[in-house]
């Protein structure tokens, strides 16, 4: 969701280079393999 802020913003600017990958959170973190901090829970 901030991620749409984010390239609103950045078009708005006159970015047009700006790109949202929807999932990229799913792949990186699905792969036990790349780097997570975690807090207390």
């Amino acid at each position: 969701m901030t991620a749409t802020s984010l390239i609103l913003a950045a078009r708005r600017l006159g970015g047009r280079d700006a790109a949202l990958y929807d999932g990229s959170w799913s792949e990186w973190g699905a792969d036990p393999a790349t780097p997570k901090q975690v807090g207390r829970g």
